[in-house]
């Protein structure tokens, strides 16, 4: 079962805030987390600033709560990438709708579970540094389940040899790969070395087989997973797993859940498969829009894009032309421009769709073209891709019904 620490929460809301973090009030510095969401402040009337990324509470929590129900339904654990948005206040709720633990990146991202009593935690690469093993060593021996993937023969003496001093064995799941993808051994051959290797080390525990099919085309996605099933099979068949009561079968990004867990799920062992998903958590309205597993099967869960980046109009020196005050500093745009979709008027105070396309992103500012709006007017923005715009946050607002209501901060 998941761990957290919520004391370790509590404690980073009641911490005061700088008032140095964009997009907050002015007023805000001195005052905690908790003391800036009791006042419950209108996001656009009490003293906000443009721009300001923001995530709507009601979203969030729909799309925690239909991601694991989907999981339950289909028999599989999820352990969502915590990459995406590095906010614990957003880890937390994760865990406690059922989540089995954590994905990160690197160890420095484990660093931060870890401070807010997480656990497990799949760290989803291969790790070579000293400094990083030995520190998993340290946080194994202390009680935290960390488990991080190899590929190769040179990679899993690299670990033996860091963690030689930690007295305790660290489990690793070896990475599948396919050409054209990332990490993980190409060939079943080398799985099976690699997975030998892992066997005759003294502080390495073989826990599973994991991959990645995000980066693939889809035409190639099934063949991957049955792939991984297949070279897991084999695995199991030479007794490298035979110290396992249920060996982890793990891949899954946000666009190809369904499969994932359409195929691993038929393996013919007993298996743990574990979705690592991530940017479920907030959707989008771009990229993960039109790649949601829900436009594909019914019963895949219809997720809602919780982001929103809030700008003002700071000059029409054109009839055609909108310059908006966001830009590359606060929102992504490597995959897709942000989305026009939403204009509160200065002058009245309505709220009403808007259309319009940004045409190019300055440091600061959106350009914006084929919309009608006044100097001073604020404009809601759609994100694609949520992971390179949350990173450019520090401390966002959460909302409802334009109230802001909490405030996620990010470790970037």
């Amino acid at each position: 079962m998941a761990m957290f620490d919520q004391r370790a929460l509590d404690r980073l809301r009641a911490e005061p805030l700088s008032g140095l973090d964009k997009g907050l009030p002015t007023d805000a510095a001195g005052l905690s987390v908790s003391d800036l969401a009791a006042q419950r402040r209108s996001l656009l009337d009490d003293g906000f600033t443009g721009p300001v990324l923001t995530i709507d509470q009601a979203a969030l929590q729909h799309n925690i709560r239909s991601m694991a129900d989907w999981c339950s339904t289909e028999g599989v654990e999820l352990a969502p990438h915590g990459k995406t948005t590095m906010a614990p206040s957003v880890f937390t709720e994760q865990l406690a709708a059922g989540a089995w633990g954590l994905t990160v990146a690197t160890v420095s991202q484990a660093r931060v579970c870890v401070a807010f009593g997480i656990t497990p935690v799949l760290i989803a690469n291969q790790v070579v540094d000293e400094a990083g093993l030995r520190w998993i060593g340290e946080r194994v021996a202390a009680g935290d389940r960390i488990l991080f993937w190899v590929d190769s023969i040179a990679g899993v003496q690299v670990a033996d040899r860091m963690l030689r001093d930690s007295g305790v064995e660290v489990e690793v799941l070896l990475e599948y790969g396919t050409t054209g993808g990332r990490g993980g051994c190409r060939t079943v051959d080398d799985a099976i070395d690699v997975a030998q290797a892992v066997t005759a080390s003294r502080h390495l525990r073989l826990a599973g087989i994991a991959g990645y099919e995000g980066v693939l085309p889809a035409g190639r996605i099934d063949a991957y997973l049955q792939a991984m099933v297949d070279v897991a099979t084999g695995l199991a068949a030479t007794g490298v797993f035979d110290h396992l009561d249920q060996l982890i079968i793990t891949a899954g990004g946000s666009s190809w859940f369904d499969r994932v867990a359409a195929i691993l799920t038929t393996a013919p062992l007993p298996a743990r498969v574990i979705l690592r998903s991530g940017c479920y958590v907030t959707h989008d309205d771009g990229v993960y829009a039109d790649s949601t597993p829900s436009l594909r099967s019914g019963d895949a869960p219809r997720l809602r894009p919780a982001l929103r980046i809030w700008g003002q109009v700071s000059s029409r020196p054109e009839p055609d032309l909108l310059l908006v005050t966001l830009g590359r500093r606060d929102t992504s745009y490597d995959d897709r421009l942000p989305i026009p979709l939403t204009l509160r008027s200065r002058a009245g105070g309505r709220t009403e769709p808007f259309t319009a396309q940004v045409t190019a992103l300055n440091d600061q500012h959106a350009y914006l073209s084929g919309g009608v709006a006044d100097v001073g007017d604020w404009i809601a923005f759609g994100v694609s891709h949520p992971c390179t715009a949350l990173e450019r946050w520090r401390v966002i607002p959460v909302v409802e019904d334009g109230v802001v209501v909490d405030l996620a901060h990010t470790f970037f």
